[in-house]
């Protein structure tokens, strides 16, 4: 896991063949084996569990627990949803975002 908490964060996530990219504040890290709902009730113990779009079973995989803004109708509203996607997944995602705009800045 590269990044800290508090970085703002961007990935493309794929559900059903379909790609949907997300944006947020990495709230937590969590290490392979690390309990999600732990990291719910100690963090964010206010949040419905409807709100997190993740699975709550131990993974055997790092990840990023992230705060997203939930968007409706193209408002960002003040209720917000938590996923858990993987820590390499936004590593390399992120890592090929800055390479991008380091290349576009040199244009």
């Amino acid at each position: 896991m590269k990044l800290k908490v508090g970085t703002k964060v961007t990935w493309t996530s794929r559900a059903a063949g379909i790609g949907k990219e997300k944006s947020g504040i990495i709230i937590a890290r969590l290490p392979a084996e690390s309990s999600l709902d732990k990291a719910m009730r100690d963090l964010r113990p206010q949040a419905s569990r409807t709100a997190v779009k993740a699975d709550s079973d131990q993974s055997v995989y790092d990840r990023y627990l992230v705060e997203v803004p939930r968007v409706k109708r193209g408002k960002t509203s003040s209720i917000n949803d938590y996923y858990a996607p993987r820590a390499s997944v936004v590593d390399k995602q992120m890592e090929a975002r800055q390479l991008s705009a380091s290349r576009d800045a040199g244009r």
